[in-house]
């Protein structure tokens, strides 16, 4: 009887700390996939060629920038986060890979901009309502640009994007963005003329 009590008393323990250990890992980094569905025409060549996320991660596998990348595997994914606990939500883009998973920022190869402006001031057309959670409707034009290892690309279009509020965190994010683009680019082979689309989904929130 005492030993079975004994046992008792030891997993309720355990059972806390476990508990205890969950809290202190709260979710405060909002994460979401990024994803590349480009076409790329090459003067001369009847047949166009699809430019994807996996190709823009192949682009990046290895290369040498401020720090050396390592080399990303088939399974790798390209990942927008914010650090909703910092001053500013500071983003950035990350290829995550390999096991345990590991996260290399790769923000520096990658270009963004807005193009609509009026007396140097962004004209962003938007719209705002309430309903459970905050959430907010832009609209305008980006650029987009990109510089890996064969493959380069400036493009810009008209873009769409969902922001709501998380509650609890008190911070404002991307639900969901689109943006329709076009432009021109390079890759081991030509200079191309690229159209396609870009785009954020599938948000959520993970621990640091």
């Amino acid at each position: 009887m005492k030993t079975t009590l004994k046992l008792a008393v030891i997993g309720a323990l355990m059972a806390i700390g476990v508990a205890e250990t969950k809290a202190a890992a709260a979710k405060t980094i909002w994460v979401q996939p990024v994803n590349f569905t480009l076409t790329a025409w090459t003067d001369g060549v009847a047949k166009s060629a699809r430019i994807t996320t996996k190709d823009v991660i192949q682009a990046l596998s290895g290369v040498n920038g401020s720090v050396t990348n390592p080399v990303f595997s088939k399974s790798a994914q390209l990942l927008f986060k914010m650090d909703t606990t910092s001053s500013n939500n500071t983003q950035i883009l990350v290829v995550r890979d390999g096991k345990p998973k590991v996260d290399t920022d790769v923000t520096g190869f990658f270009g963004f901009n807005d193009l609509v402006s009026i007396n140097g001031a962004n004209v962003v057309i938007s719209s705002a309502t309430v309903t459970t959670n905050f959430k907010i409707s832009k609209h305008n034009l980006n650029e987009f640009d990109f510089a890996g290892s064969g493959l380069s690309f400036e493009v810009a279009g008209f873009s769409a994007e969902t922001k709501k509020s998380l509650v609890g965190l008190n911070v404002t994010v991307t639900q969901a963005a689109s943006a329709d683009v076009l432009g021109s680019g390079s890759t081991s082979t030509a200079d191309v003329v690229i159209h396609g689309g870009i785009a954020l989904g599938g948000g959520r929130l993970e621990a640091p």
